[in-house]
């Protein structure tokens, strides 16, 4: 079961990890100076990328307690 759980908390980090860049990816559209059009285009990028990136977290997180549950 010690797989799972290391797996899992890799997954999870990883899915930190596209959280930390959606935030700076939602950041820099914000503060670029760009027409509204291509603002409201990389957020909504910013947007797809922050909900996958959640959902890997999850995944992982979820991981780890089956992990600790099976132990």
């Amino acid at each position: 079961m010690g797989v799972l759980i290391w797996g899992g908390a890799g997954v999870a980090m990883i899915g930190v990890l596209g959280l930390l860049a959606s935030g700076v990816q939602g950041m820099k559209a914000r503060g670029g100076g760009l027409d509204e059009a291509e603002r409201n285009a990389r957020l909504k990028r910013a947007v797809i990328l922050n909900l996958a990136a959640l959902a890997v977290a999850v995944l992982g997180v979820l991981a780890v307690v089956a992990g600790l549950l099976l132990r």
